[in-house]
């Protein structure tokens, strides 16, 4: 209850910024229902782990608009902060996962449902991503670090099909980047984290799902930002592969 007071109080501050105190009532609300989580995640059962997968969802649109919304001035102390949240809701989100099953046979079961279809649709589809192939078999990577990085195209691959299926159905827009940032490998965040540049490119190619969905007032321009500073980080060399990410800025919607 805390954390959905909290996006309320959020959604309020967005809609009236000179409106201070809804911040820090979101804030205090925020760290409040983050007490009570540490508090009962131990005890995850078939009663708690509905609300506590609802809660997680809820934690991770809350510090995902105060890192796009929050920007500092220089884009590594962005991509630190962008980083902390993706550790913080998938912290949250692997709690939940023990009682998957439950959570499938819920109330919410024909969303879940339709969410893992569109995600699960074969290896057809979303086929932007395809260059990003040859970007690391271009790349004089170890094999380790190639099949890192295949794994992370694959789940941005179906990340993009997923928003797609869902905004189509003028369904929840938020579900295709979430996953991306709960389902990537923890190596691709290594990577991230060390600023490697083909782990930029494929945040880059991510960020079109938020761009896509900038009306969402959770995203914002935030899709524009990370897009255009990856972009601008990463230099002339890179950019033939970046060119994609940067034509949905021109074009507005999915193709």
């Amino acid at each position: 209850m805390n954390e959905l007071l909290a996006i309320a109080a959020l959604h309020l501050s967005h809609l009236n910024p000179e409106r201070l105190d809804y911040q820090q009532h979101a804030t205090a609300l925020q760290t409040r229902a983050l007490s009570s989580f540490n508090d009962a995640k131990e005890d995850v059962s078939a009663t708690t782990c509905i609300p506590m997968f609802i809660f997680s969802s809820l934690l991770g649109h809350h510090i995902l608009y105060d890192t796009l919304r929050n920007r500092p001035d220089n884009f590594g102390v962005f991509l630190d902060q962008f980083m902390g949240y993706i550790f913080l809701h998938r912290g949250v989100s692997i709690v939940t996962k023990k009682s998957w099953s439950v959570i499938k046979e819920s109330k919410l079961k024909p969303i879940i449902s339709r969410i893992e279809d569109a995600y699960n649709s074969g290896s057809d589809g979303a086929e932007e991503v395809n260059i990003l192939y040859e970007m690391v078999n271009e790349s004089h990577l170890s094999e380790a670090s190639i099949e890192t990085y295949y794994q992370a195209i694959r789940t941005l691959r179906g990340s993009l099909k997923l928003h797609r299926t869902l905004t189509e159905g003028c369904l929840q827009p938020s579900e295709g980047p979430c996953t991306f940032c709960i389902t990537v490998s923890e190596d691709y965040i290594d990577y991230l984290k060390q600023r490697r540049p083909e782990a930029l490119v494929i945040l880059a190619f991510y960020a079109t799902m938020l761009h896509w969905s900038r009306a969402f007032w959770i995203f914002g321009d935030g899709g524009q930002y990370l897009i255009q500073a990856i972009t601008a980080y990463l230099g002339s060399h890179w950019q033939r592969w970046v060119v994609w990410p940067n034509s949905v800025l021109h074009s507005g919607s999915p193709t």
